[in-house]
């Protein structure tokens, strides 16, 4: 039965057979490709599957009603056809796919073993003095970011602990514009989110490069009293 209708699709439907071979290819790439880059809820690739085979069904129902009513159900099949590729999966699916950059980002945000993916969305000289990687001997490292903001702003904001010896050789490598607290109006609204526990009362912030306006761009490295809690952040607020 199934072999017969794709027989028939084949050799006596062509329109039809091409359009569901075109839905097919671009259902399974789009499944593929969420399986492959989504970090999270890697089965929302498997909507894309959907049109292909209400596609299948609309066809099948076709063939059969064609015998009875040919000139309608060519009409019929022809716009349904249209409609799901061009409308369905390439206007709303590359939608659904863009979506993905904001899911993906989402769930990464927040998670240090993502670090290196979440850095690469930054400007790379403000994110300069960030390291390449998270020394192995950081301990309770924490981290958040935030590109998508309404106006364009971004924050990026990472921490940890680590030995005196670490922080005091990061200091040595920069010039320092000034040294500021948290509660200088530029750097009170910086988004550290719930994740990151700061006591800013104990932080001395050396700003790298930066203005002091309302919508200062700041860059630098934030160290508590003790030396042995260090934040790297980049601050564009909008």
């Amino acid at each position: 039965m199934i072999k017969d209708f794709f027989y028939k699709l084949k050799n006596e439907h062509k329109f039809l057979f091409s359009a569901l071979v075109i839905s097919a290819v671009l259902s399974i790439a789009s499944c593929i490709y969420c399986l492959i880059y989504l970090y999270t809820d890697k089965y929302y690739g498997f909507i894309f599957l959907i049109p292909t085979l209400v596609m299948l069904f609309i066809n099948y129902i076709a063939i059969y009603l064609y015998k009875y009513i040919p000139k309608l159900t060519k009409f019929i099949t022809f716009i349904l056809n249209i409609f799901i590729i061009v409308i369905v999966q390439i206007l709303i699916g590359m939608f659904l796919l863009c979506l993905t950059e904001f899911i993906n980002w989402d769930y990464i945000h927040d998670k240090p073993q993502y670090y290196q993916k979440v850095l690469s969305d930054y400007p790379k000289e403000r994110i300069a003095h960030f390291p390449n990687e998270i020394p192995k001997e950081a301990k309770n490292v924490e981290m958040n970011a935030d590109i998508f903001s309404f106006f364009g702003g971004q924050t990026i904001v990472l921490k940890f602990d680590i030995d005196r010896q670490y922080i005091e050789n990061e200091l040595k490598k920069y010039k320092f514009k000034s040294k500021e607290n948290f509660y200088h109006y530029v750097f009170s609204a910086m988004i550290t989110g719930d994740n990151i526990k700061i006591n800013k009362d104990d932080y001395t912030l050396y700003v790298i490069s930066g203005d002091f306006d309302r919508f200062g761009k700041n860059y630098g490295i934030g160290v508590n009293k003790d030396f042995n809690q260090i934040i790297y952040y980049y601050s564009n607020p909008d």
